[in-house]
């Protein structure tokens, strides 16, 4: 998947110093740099879903599938019938990894919407204290223990769907890195604009090993 992100700040914005943060060049530059994580952070999960042929051809640029599409190849450790988000879910998908030959100690997290990153920190609310600080209240569980002891950091982002929550396990994934981002040439557009513009390119894929059985899935999972 090749991405850039395209700066352009006007001659007055870039000759004086202005009073608005978003109209500096820097804070153009910051915008970018998050939408683009934002970018690589759904590519990651999902692909690049918006072309006919992951694989390339004369038409289209090659890109890169996600690790949804490597966990859901052939069955692995997917659960499309609890329908939510459980302890016994959770416990079921991450019991069905580490019987794949998966070593246990591997880092493993959870990925997921905040409304299903909701109903984790919910869980057990009649039974759990969490030791709220003196100056702070609200009821937070940011990492769950399976009923095998393995502990795994809660990371909720709005690039998942509510339809799904993922169990990564981190030593078996990555950003692979085929070009790195680096300046392209001068991009100025003779359109009568008094703008100064740069691009910024890069070519990156998603690295998943072991996508059957060394990550999982509770798919379908109810929005309401």
């Amino acid at each position: 998947e090749i991405h850039d992100f395209y700066l352009a700040v006007t001659g007055t914005q870039a000759a004086t110093r202005r009073l608005v943060s978003g109209d500096t060049l820097q804070a153009q530059f910051d915008n970018c740099l998050t939408q683009l994580q934002n970018e690589l952070e759904g590519m990651f999960l999902y692909g690049c879903l918006n072309e006919q042929d992951n694989n390339g051809s004369d038409t289209y640029v090659r890109r890169t599938k996600g690790l949804d599409q490597f966990v859901c190849q052939s069955g692995g450790a997917l659960d499309y019938t609890t329908l939510d988000v459980t302890e016994d879910a959770i416990n079921g998908v991450i019991q069905t990894i580490v019987t794949n030959a998966t070593d246990p100690s591997d880092n493993f997290v959870i990925v997921c919407h905040p409304q299903n990153a909701r109903k984790i920190s919910a869980f057990g609310s009649d039974k759990v204290i969490t030791s709220p600080e003196k100056t702070k209240w609200g009821r937070y569980i940011d990492t769950f223990r399976s009923d095998l002891g393995i502990d795994m950091d809660v990371l909720w982002t709005l690039n998942c769907t509510k339809s799904d929550l993922f169990i990564i396990d981190m030593n078996k994934v990555g950003i692979a890195t085929f070009r790195p981002f680096q300046k392209a040439t001068w991009t100025y557009g003779d359109d009568g604009t008094d703008a100064w513009r740069q691009r910024y390119l890069g070519e990156l894929g998603v690295k998943v090993v072991d996508g059957i059985y060394s990550h999982g899935k509770i798919g379908k999972i109810a929005w309401s």
